[in-house]
Formats: structure tokens, sequence, C-alpha cells
């Protein structure tokens, strides 16, 4: 995760010289956050040959379902796609399950052989799972995308309150609840700084 990633050049940057890593090959997967461009400028900085993926799937899909090689010209633009879709799924932006265009945003929907029905039992992860009129299930990511021109998918944000800090999923509305039902807090506010 890039949060991971980060860390991780905070420490190669400081044992080792650049001459000594340079020419090191390596290549990096990343997912389960938004990969950024100062991230993607570091890593390149440190290793002249890294290769670079960036990779969505929530655990719902079982599997990866956005996926793309990041170029130099894309970490240059600034603009990092979260990926190009799989052949094998499905992408639609409502639940008239009709399939993502170019050019247009929404929140994602999945569907394919790949997504989970094991969720089923659990009232909260069922809602998310909708059944197109042919019986094809379909997951609602809770993530907003844009469906690029280009062919690929930018991520933009998310429908509900919910975050990733460190890869994890935690729902700050119900983090609120819990802290004012039992901290004897008055009120409590999440502010966004830096993307933390």
């Amino acid at each position: 995760i890039p949060t991971y990633l980060n860390s991780v050049l905070f420490l190669i940057e400081g044992r080792f010289s650049k001459k000594d890593i340079q020419e090191k090959p390596l290549i990096i997967y990343s997912g389960g956050e938004l990969l950024s461009q100062q991230i993607c400028k570091r890593i390149k900085e440190n290793f002249n040959n890294a290769i670079i993926y960036n990779n969505y799937g929530p655990t719902e899909v079982t599997i990866n379902c956005l996926h793309c090689l990041i170029s130099d010209e894309m970490i240059k633009t600034g603009k990092i796609p979260t990926g190009l879709p799989l052949e094998n799924l499905i992408y639609c932006f409502d639940d008239k399950y009709n399939k993502c265009q170019l050019g247009k945003k929404g929140e994602l929907l999945v569907g394919g052989d790949q997504v989970m029905i094991s969720y089923t039992s659990d009232v909260s992860k069922k809602e998310k799972l909708l059944e197109a009129e042919n019986g094809n299930l379909f997951y609602k990511t809770g993530d907003i995308f844009e469906y690029g021109n280009d062919g690929y998918f930018y991520y933009i944000g998310r429908v509900d309150s919910e975050v990733k800090i460190l890869g994890n999923r935690l729902n700050l509305e119900s983090l609120r609840t819990f802290c004012l039902k039992n901290l004897n807090l008055e009120d409590i506010v999440f502010v966004d700084k830096n993307d933390v």
C-alpha cells in the first residue's frame, strides 16, 4: 500500500546512497490506497529501472479488477490512473447496469463470476450486492471513479464517510458515533491533512 511504500522509501533513503541502489531492478505492485505522483517520483528517483503497477480490487471481488503499468509520462503529468478494466468483469456506474461509458463518472459497480456471494448473511454487506435481471451479481464499491477518455479509471472519492488507513477500511461515521457514546466527548471532527 502507498503508506507502507512511503515508509520503505524513507528507510531506503536513510540507509543507502542513490549510487548504491539506482541501477537495482525493482518491480512494485501497489494497491489498497490512492497511489500519488509524489510516491511514484520518489521510487523513480531512487531506482532508475523501477517498474510500478497500480492495482484496485475490493475484497468482495476477490482479486484485482483494475490494473495498469504506471508510465514515466503518467508520473510526469501527475495523472496517475487506478487502472484499466479487466476483460472478465462488467463495470457499471448505475443500478440499471449500463456499462461504464468513456468520460463518465459515478459509483463503480463491479459484476462477473468473481464477485463473492458469501456476504449474504451480513445485512450491512448484503445491501452492497445487487442482482441484475439476468442474474448477474454486482458489488457496489462505494468508490467514485471517472472512466477517462483514455480508457483508464481514475479514483475520485467515496459516496460515504469510509476512508482507508494503512489499507484498512474505516467508517468515520461509525467511529464518530462510538467516540461520542463512549468517550464523553461533546463532538468530534475528522480533518484531512495532507491526505492523512
